[in-house]
């Protein structure tokens, strides 16, 4: 390529790549606050928590994805903004397809950890998962989440870009399948797999709440009886005092499935449904612009330097759901704020 050709590409960049400063420090944050404290949220769930449970097992899978996400997605977004001239056709198919398996990905095990929630929660006399299955889950989602990326490495590819009598091409659908419907159909797919989860989502989450406040509205309920002030003898208020116990005992078990560890496991259907929240929101965005863009090809070709600015961040949205993550886990996770404090107080 020579200084002409290279000057004159540069100049159809500048032209149509309006608003990237504002992304590309959003990006710049999102890995530099994103990383290291992903990284933290990784080691202390695996190594640093002794009793391994479905909760740790799961959480530390996300753990997993936010992990890559930051270290390698988030630098292949980067480039992409800032240098798309340069964007090989090989990598950019790469960074695509990993896109949609840290999506696909991080919303089936969001969707498994609701299904497992529902079942301890509102069920609690069913089985409960082992962690071997629970494991076999992540691979399984694993696999899946490859596996239905497959299509992005097709349809993405080189896309030419002609302004005047330059011609430059950037990483994006394919020429070859632009103007095929194959792309609507794969947008279409993950759209509605997007809003099928959603509502899975908010109907486990709405049920869990449901069952969680009946089940503290009967406790305060049972606290409050009145002890019998009629029993006088010693032993009898014992025995009176031991079946009060153990009556209660056995009736929040079957209420709560959790017995004297209720709360504890509320803290964790807390931190489980914040965590959620956070991606139905974080990639409502670009789902909505993504539903959008394939409807209507021409979308970009009147925003203003502004809009264009405000439609890259919001492309880019979802980084928020990997930065929000361990913040989560350190306000309302206990066991992880203690070996965070921990850890932290070894180190100096």
């Amino acid at each position: 390529m020579n200084s002409t050709q290279d000057t004159t590409e540069l100049d159809v960049f500048l032209r149509l790549g309006t608003g990237r400063l504002p992304a590309a420090v959003f990006i710049i944050m999102a890995i530099v606050f994103g990383l290291p404290g992903n990284s933290i949220s990784l080691y202390i769930f695996l190594f640093r928590m002794e009793k391994k449970s479905t909760y740790i097992i799961f959480v530390s899978f996300l753990a997993m994805f936010d992990v890559l996400t930051c270290a390698v997605h988030m630098p292949l977004e980067l480039i992409d903004l800032m240098f798309p001239l340069y964007f090989s056709e090989w990598l950019c198919k790469f960074f695509r397809f990993n896109n949609g398996v840290l999506f696909m990905g991080s919303l089936m095990t969001l969707l498994v950890i609701a299904v497992v929630r529902y079942r301890h929660v509102v069920h609690p006399l069913k089985e409960k998962m082992s962690q071997t299955t629970a494991k076999r889950c992540c691979w399984a989602i694993l696999v899946w989440s490859n596996i239905s990326s497959i299509p992005t490495w097709f349809f993405n590819g080189n896309h030419t870009i002609t302004n005047g009598n330059s011609t430059v091409t950037i990483c994006y659908i394919a020429d070859e399948v632009q103007t095929t419907i194959f792309p609507t159909i794969c947008f279409g797919f993950y759209g509605m797999l997007y809003c099928m989860s959603v509502i899975i989502l908010s109907l486990a989450y709405m049920l869990i709440g449901k069952t969680i406040r009946k089940t503290n509205k009967k406790r305060n309920q049972m606290k409050q009886q009145p002890m019998k002030s009629a029993i006088k003898e010693k032993s009898r208020q014992k025995i009176w005092h031991t079946y009060r116990a153990s009556k209660y005992r056995v009736t929040e078990e079957r209420v709560t499935g959790v017995g004297n560890t209720s709360k504890f496991n509320n803290r964790k259907t807390k931190v489980l449904f914040l965590i959620t929240f956070i991606f139905i929101v974080a990639y409502l965005p670009f789902v909505s612009l993504g539903v959008v863009l394939t409807l209507r090809k021409k979308f970009r070709e009147n925003l203003s330097d502004a809009e264009e600015a405000l439609y890259r961040i919001a492309m880019r949205f979802p980084l928020i759901n990997n930065v929000a993550n361990p913040v989560v886990y350190g306000f309302y996770d206990q066991a992880f704020k203690r070996h965070l404090t921990v850890l932290f107080h070894r180190s100096h």
